[in-house]
């Protein structure tokens, strides 16, 4: 899985907001599972369409479904590592602003 995560050279040139703070509460690496570019990821998503004024519920399930599509990514064909995914997955689609 290929995940952006530093500033490309053009992200000067644009106002976008690279901050992260991973997985926020939740552990980066739940049972050993690196879910931290998963979550840089998502956090890109959640503050750029806030900050552009694009957030919506619509653009919160894709964002949020594309997590959960990383995650998965992450796990390949792991069943204990897409369990977790899961979870991690329900709750940014509970808690998740």
């Amino acid at each position: 899985m290929s995940i952006l995560r530093a500033p490309s050279p053009l992200s000067r040139l644009t106002s976008a907001d690279w901050s992260s703070d991973a997985c926020s509460w939740s552990p980066d690496k739940p049972l050993g599972f690196d879910f931290k570019p998963a979550c840089h990821r998502h956090d890109f998503g959640y503050r750029n369409n806030k900050k552009q004024g694009r957030w919506n519920a619509d653009k919160k399930l894709r964002i949020d479904n594309q997590f959960k599509a990383d995650m998965y990514g992450i796990c390949g064909g792991n069943i204990i590592c897409k369990g977790t995914a899961n979870i991690y997955y329900a709750a940014v689609r509970k808690w998740g602003t």
